[in-house]
């Protein structure tokens, strides 16, 4: 998913408010084109080092004018390493930083620049004994670099994928992208803006067709109403709201229901870069009757949120969601 960018400091609209206690979508893209390609030059031409060197007082300049920013990654910090000291100024921009790097590793995949970059698999046992036939819906997040897995789709798996995105709120990003470098073959974009029954439709036939739909399952719903089509349940020690679309699309075409979360971790192999994918299985056979619906709904979000609790433990430093996520 290409849509995680930070939000501006300066909301356009009701300059009262904070941009960390506004929806996702309606933060304003905050992407200097001019600034991205130059700091991606410096990576092909001099590598990742020189790279770092260049983007130090880019990173310290936005953290200074971004309190919004600021206060939503030191808190969310605080939240994930209750037992490690309140995070500061250098825990932040550790933050920042691993951020920038991630983006930098998507543009390089997409290039197809990237040998420094490896792709750790875990819990793929599932989609190993899927037939042709058979598609399923894999709730993803904003952490890591998926875009790498995208990259290899077609080395582990014939089943063609589909990546649900809503991109408007970062579109100079994403043309960026695209600029980058061709996206895999079978690997199709499909831009939305919420559920529909003509989207349930169109996904329904291209689940029977064996597709693998991914959406993300930790933005809530492009809505007036944040509250409709989610539910609150626990997430880091205080109840977050999460979106049940995901889960209800499972539901509605009676196919698996699945997790990936992707973070950084150490190289197994000697190289300085390594993402670690985690697949996790929340229902292969989802069903329930129209009473039980909403409370099936809520545990299998629950359970979604349980095991995206348990990876970021691991690894605070990998989720970019810029905003205060308890208060959406």
């Amino acid at each position: 998913m290409n849509d995680d960018l930070p939000p501006n400091s300066n909301p356009d609209s009701n300059p009262d408010s904070k941009a960390s206690d506004r929806p996702w979508w309606r933060l304003r893209e905050k992407t200097s084109a001019l600034g991205i390609r130059t700091l991606l030059a410096c990576h092909r031409a001099f590598g990742r080092r020189p790279f770092r060197v260049l983007l130090a007082p880019v990173l310290l300049f936005y953290w200074c004018t971004s309190p919004d920013v600021r206060r939503a990654s030191l808190g969310w910090l605080d939240r994930a390493r209750p037992e490690a000291r309140p995070a500061g100024h250098c825990e932040g921009l550790a933050h920042l930083a691993r951020f920038a790097e991630t983006i930098l590793d998507k543009f390089a995949v997409q290039a197809g620049n990237d040998p420094d970059v490896e792709l750790i698999v875990e819990g793929d046992e599932p989609f190993r004994n899927d037939p042709p036939n058979r598609g399923c819906i894999i709730l993803t997040s904003h952490a890591g670099c998926q875009e790498l897995l995208s990259r290899e789709a077609g080395f582990h798996t014939e089943h063609p994928i589909v990546v649900l995105q809503h991109t408007h709120h970062a579109a100079e990003f994403n043309r960026l992208l695209k600029e980058a470098g061709a996206r895999p073959p079978e690997v199709l974009f499909r831009e939305v803006s919420g559920f529909s029954p003509a989207l349930a439709m169109e996904l329904d036939e291209l689940v029977a067709r064996g597709a693998y739909v991914v959406v993300a399952g930790d933005r809530t719903p492009i809505e007036s109403d944040a509250r409709k089509g989610t539910v609150r349940v626990p997430f880091f020690g205080e109840l977050a709201r999460f979106p049940t679309g995901g889960a209800l699309l499972a539901l509605l075409l009676k196919c698996p229901l699945r997790q990936m979360t992707c973070t950084r971790t150490a190289s197994a192999s000697g190289r300085r870069i390594a993402y670690r994918v985690r697949f996790d299985s929340i229902e292969e056979m989802p069903s329930a009757s129209r009473t039980e619906r909403a409370e099936r709904l809520e545990g299998w979000v629950a359970k979604y949120a349980a095991n995206l609790e348990r990876e970021l433990a691991r690894s605070p430093y990998d989720w970019f969601n810029f905003y205060d996520f308890w208060k959406t």
